[in-house]
């Protein structure tokens, strides 16, 4: 259904047959290495640890919006991020979004390295993959999290120490709150495409920050490779078990 029904009424038959497949191929292999099990998991996970990210988060936000006020009373940042449009920004966003996903990644691939090694005759492919998956999910989804907190505070800033007549100076553009022609909204669009990118800025501080951090390294990854140790032990004994020939 995923590849033939836009096909129907699509004049560019080519395009729709592309990412038909495309979006086929992407749940395909999300379904193959057990992404959902895995997110819902890790996003239960990281709700039961939620409240002791209290202390990281209040080491962390402080520095980073001292540094980053500098950034934000920039009027160059506002001026870079008026004629941009979303999917622009949302490309700055996610290159800084990769960058975030390739430190956790590495960090995460040497921690459990060891476990990797240790199974290593014993692991498909697949499963390999989802040993790095489980902790990288749970370690990235606590600087999105901090990425929204930062976000929240940007905006709730900005609209209160940032006036029109202020964006106006420093972007020489009037200030025009009307989203899609017809709602008008309470923000600035440019303070929201500001607040956005410092937000991307602030999940990849957070993971640099946690990354250094032996204290939250071992407050909340190392409970994790443990879990992942105990399921390999329990998965090796298991076929261990179903090799030996019973003695009749």
């Amino acid at each position: 259904v995923t590849i033939l029904l836009p096909v129907f009424p699509s004049p560019d038959k080519l395009s729709a047959l592309f990412w038909g497949v495309a979006i086929t191929a992407v749940i395909f292999g999300a379904t193959y290495i057990g992404i959902g099990s895995v997110l819902s998991w890790s996003i239960h996970r990281v709700g039961q640890e939620l409240f002791s990210l209290g202390p990281m988060i209040a080491r962390t936000l402080p520095l980073f919006t001292l540094a980053s006020l500098f950034l934000f009373y920039n009027a160059e940042i506002w001026q870079v991020m008026l004629p941009l449009t979303w999917p622009r920004i949302l490309q700055v966003a996610a290159a800084l979004g990769v960058l975030t996903l390739l430190l956790v990644s590495v960090t995460t691939r040497d921690e459990v390295q060891e476990l990797l090694s240790n199974h290593a005759d014993d692991l498909r492919r697949s499963e390999r993959l989802n040993i790095v998956l489980i902790p990288s999910l749970v370690t990235i989804i606590q600087p999105l999290f901090f990425a929204l907190l930062v976000f929240l505070f940007f905006l709730a800033f900005g609209q209160l120490s940032v006036s029109d007549a202020t964006i106006f100076q420093w972007t020489q553009a009037q200030v025009d709150k009307t989203l899609w022609e017809h709602y008008r909204i309470p923000f600035a669009p440019t303070l929201i495409k500001v607040s956005f990118i410092l937000s991307a800025l602030a999940a990849l501080n957070f993971a640099a920050s946690a990354a250094s951090d032996s204290n939250h390294r071992q407050r909340f990854v190392a409970p994790l490779i443990s879990e992942v140790a105990m399921g390999l032990d329990t998965r090796a004994a298991y076929l261990t078990s179903q090799r030996v020939t019973p003695v009749h």
